[in-house]
């Protein structure tokens, strides 16, 4: 029987993390869970209630920003403590997402595709400028919180930008991003932690960019000499409307996510949302 991790980054309501833990539950499941170190008192009844869950793993170790590195840096650490059990495939959630089709239709598709599941395409030189090539402040500020601090970072890439200060590339032969969402078998997980673990340049090179965890990933593994079978999907149904972030998700969405066939949706309001979930448990 194989063993699947659920990898899970969470900040918010504790209440309904708890429910998409127990949808995904089963003898194949274990779960990983890290909460934004900021938001961890809020978790206090969460961490009460899964003491006794043996396959239930709760971290907060990391603070994490909007757009900087440390939510790639959360989902290493998730991963490494899942490779110290005996996992055969690793999936990484956010505690904004639900299921929307049977688990053991995901296990099935999971294991007879046996490969790894994310989406990618080549990062283009304008995107890459945007995000990678010069400081930003996603790591020290939560650019996301005011206007004036959005325009600060702004203004700081525009200086740089003006003076010609670019940063040392980063050396792949190809870069590619896409989300954050994923599910990879163990030895592509096993590569991604090695690769990790033994490139304090890299790991370096990625603070004080913007999103590296929609792009290190695909780009590790679609680099590798060891040519895992990928198939480009995330699995994940989202509706985007322009912002920076998919729409919240309500009952009125219910056809167009059942008519996309994915497993999983995103996101999740335990309030705007109550009837979508209500609906997809039935």
């Amino acid at each position: 029987m194989k063993k699947h991790a659920f990898l899970i980054g969470a900040y918010k309501n504790p209440d309904y993390l708890l429910e998409l833990i127990d949808s995904l539950d089963s003898e194949r499941s274990n779960f990983y869970i890290h909460v934004n170190k900021y938001n961890d008192s809020t978790f206090s009844d969460f961490k009460n209630k899964i003491v006794n869950r043996k396959n239930i793993h709760y971290y907060s170790s990391i603070k994490i920003r909007w757009g900087g590195s440390d939510l790639f840096k959360s989902q290493m650490l998730l991963c490494i403590e899942a490779l110290k059990d005996n996992n055969d495939y690793f999936h990484f959630l956010t505690g904004q997402d639900i299921l929307c089709r049977p688990l053991n239709e995901f296990f099935d598709y999971v294991e007879n595709n046996d490969a790894c599941i994310i989406s990618f395409s080549l990062l283009s030189n304008e995107e890459y400028d945007y995000r990678y090539s010069y400081f930003n402040l996603y790591d020290i500020l939560n650019v996301r919180s005011g206007a004036y601090l959005k325009k600060l970072n702004s203004l700081l890439v525009k200086i740089q930008d003006v003076l010609h200060l670019k940063r040392k590339r980063i050396i792949f032969q190809n870069i590619y991003w896409g989300s954050a969402w994923w599910s990879l078998k163990r030895n592509a997980c096993q590569y991604l932690v090695d690769k990790w673990n033994n490139n304090h340049t890299l790991c370096k090179r990625i603070e004080y960019t913007f999103a590296p965890d929609e792009m290190l990933v695909q780009t590790l593994l679609l680099n590798a000499n060891s040519n895992f079978s990928i198939v480009n999907d995330n699995l994940h149904y989202m509706k985007w409307t322009g912002k920076p972030s998919p729409s919240t998700l309500t009952l009125q969405d219910y056809d167009e996510i059942k008519k996309s066939g994915k497993f999983f949706a995103r996101k999740i309001d335990p309030i705007l949302s109550s009837s979508l979930i209500e609906r997809m448990k039935k």
